[in-house]
């Protein structure tokens, strides 16, 4: 009786590894796509995530593959996240630039090259004047005069240097220190108190928290301080 063929697991992998090597070689791909499972080594200072693909109509998942992304593409993530004031991190849709990789172990991933900055800067401006129309049309105390929106909030008089601040920000979020630094370190000696109100401002179904962070400051600050002391 003649035995059947057989090879290791791993014998199996080269091929599908070498397979793929040749295939893939030298090639990069421009992808969009949305970023979940997202953690970040700080000794490797690698981005591991999972890059998926949403059916547009029921939000199913139609397309889902492992990604990476360290050395230069790590650093291109942290020039991103400067850029943009958008944290590379969950629920956030990208254009990035990868190539493919295969490991025995791991099996196949994304290997994050760059990202497209104007992109993401172009996704935030369009949810930006989406929220917009949307607030001026559910809410009868916003209106719309030309390029401009008037709010109950831009109708008072304020102090000519608002000291007292309430942040509402991701705990992580890079442009969070930014605007901490350049408040602290001001040119003009002026000094600020900011309270911090961490809060997830980016995903969906964040907003009813933002929304809660928003009454807490207004109870604290009916409670201990004038209304105009902020912004």
């Amino acid at each position: 009786m003649q035995s059947t063929p057989q090879i290791s697991l791993s014998q199996l992998n080269r091929i599908i590894s070498d397979t793929i090597k040749n295939k893939f070689s030298g090639l990069k791909f421009w992808v969009i796509a949305d970023i979940t499972s997202h953690s970040f080594n700080a000794n490797s200072r690698t981005h591991y995530f999972e890059l998926v693909e949403k059916d547009q109509n029921s939000s199913n998942l139609i397309a889902k593959l492992k990604g990476t992304a360290f050395g230069h593409g790590a650093m291109q993530l942290s020039d991103f996240e400067k850029n943009t004031g958008q944290k590379f991190t969950n629920n956030i849709n990208v254009l990035v630039q990868v190539s493919v990789d295969y490991h025995l172990v791991y099996g196949i991933s994304l290997n994050v090259l760059d990202v497209d900055i104007n992109f993401t800067l172009g996704l935030l401006q369009k949810q930006r004047e989406q929220t917009l129309l949307e607030l001026v049309y559910r809410n009868e105390f916003i209106s719309q005069v030309g390029a401009a929106y008037k709010t109950k909030n831009n109708q008072l008089k304020l102090k000519p240097v608002l000291q007292n601040i309430a942040l509402i920000a991701s705990e992580t979020s890079a442009g969070r220190e930014d605007f901490r630094h350049s408040l602290l370190n001001n040119q003009y000696g002026f000094k600020f108190k900011i309270d911090d109100y961490f809060a997830l401002v980016q995903g969906e179904h964040n907003e009813k928290q933002f929304l809660a962070k928003i009454i807490e400051i207004y109870n604290y600050s009916t409670k201990v301080l004038h209304c105009e002391d902020y912004y």
